[in-house]
Protein backbone atom coordinates (compact mmCIF):
# COMPACT_ATOMS: atom_id res chain seq x y z
CA UNK A 1 0.00 0.00 0.00
CA UNK A 2 1.43 3.35 -1.04
CA UNK A 3 0.88 6.52 0.96
CA UNK A 4 0.91 9.80 -0.89
CA UNK A 5 2.68 12.15 1.47
CA UNK A 6 3.80 14.72 -1.08
CA UNK A 7 1.64 17.81 -1.54
CA UNK A 8 -0.05 18.34 -4.88
CA UNK A 9 1.18 20.78 -7.47
CA UNK A 10 -1.71 23.20 -6.87
CA UNK A 11 -0.86 23.43 -3.17
CA UNK A 12 2.83 23.96 -3.87
CA UNK A 13 2.05 26.64 -6.47
CA UNK A 14 -0.35 28.47 -4.12
CA UNK A 15 2.13 28.44 -1.22
CA UNK A 16 4.91 29.62 -3.51
CA UNK A 17 2.74 32.54 -4.64
CA UNK A 18 1.98 33.43 -1.01
CA UNK A 19 5.68 33.25 -0.11
CA UNK A 20 6.65 35.38 -3.10
CA UNK A 21 4.01 37.92 -2.09
CA UNK A 22 5.53 38.08 1.39
CA UNK A 23 8.99 38.48 -0.17
CA UNK A 24 7.75 41.25 -2.43
CA UNK A 25 6.18 43.06 0.51
CA UNK A 26 9.27 42.89 2.67
CA UNK A 27 11.45 43.88 -0.29
CA UNK A 28 9.29 46.95 -0.85
CA UNK A 29 9.66 47.84 2.82
CA UNK A 30 13.44 47.47 2.52
CA UNK A 31 13.47 49.66 -0.57
CA UNK A 32 11.38 52.27 1.21
CA UNK A 33 13.82 52.24 4.12
CA UNK A 34 16.78 52.62 1.80
CA UNK A 35 15.14 55.53 0.00
CA UNK A 36 14.13 57.18 3.29
CA UNK A 37 17.69 56.92 4.65
CA UNK A 38 19.18 57.95 1.29
CA UNK A 39 21.49 54.93 1.42
CA UNK A 40 23.29 53.56 -1.64
CA UNK A 41 21.47 50.99 -3.79
CA UNK A 42 24.02 48.31 -2.86
CA UNK A 43 22.12 48.04 0.43
CA UNK A 44 19.51 45.97 -1.42
CA UNK A 45 22.06 43.18 -1.80
CA UNK A 46 23.62 43.50 1.64
CA UNK A 47 20.22 43.46 3.35
CA UNK A 48 18.98 40.38 1.46
CA UNK A 49 19.57 37.91 4.34
CA UNK A 50 17.57 40.15 6.66
CA UNK A 51 14.82 40.51 4.08
CA UNK A 52 14.65 36.73 3.72
CA UNK A 53 14.47 36.30 7.50
CA UNK A 54 11.66 38.83 7.79
CA UNK A 55 9.94 37.17 4.83
CA UNK A 56 9.94 33.84 6.67
CA UNK A 57 8.49 35.47 9.80
CA UNK A 58 5.76 37.20 7.77
CA UNK A 59 5.00 33.95 5.91
CA UNK A 60 4.63 32.06 9.18
CA UNK A 61 2.30 34.78 10.49
CA UNK A 62 0.22 34.50 7.33
CA UNK A 63 0.08 30.72 7.71
CA UNK A 64 -1.11 31.07 11.32
CA UNK A 65 -3.80 33.55 10.27
CA UNK A 66 -4.93 31.24 7.46
CA UNK A 67 -5.18 28.30 9.87
CA UNK A 68 -7.18 30.39 12.35
CA UNK A 69 -9.50 31.46 9.53
CA UNK A 70 -9.90 27.84 8.44
CA UNK A 71 -10.78 26.66 11.94
CA UNK A 72 -13.24 29.50 12.55
CA UNK A 73 -14.90 29.06 9.17
CA UNK A 74 -15.31 25.32 9.74
CA UNK A 75 -17.13 25.86 13.01
CA UNK A 76 -18.97 29.03 12.01
CA UNK A 77 -20.46 27.74 8.76
CA UNK A 78 -21.11 24.21 9.98
CA UNK A 79 -24.26 22.65 8.56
Amino acid sequence: MRNDTLPGSKLVRRELIVFLGCFLGTSLLAIAGIVADKSPAVELITQLPGVLAVTCVVYMAVVVLRVIYLVISRFWFRK
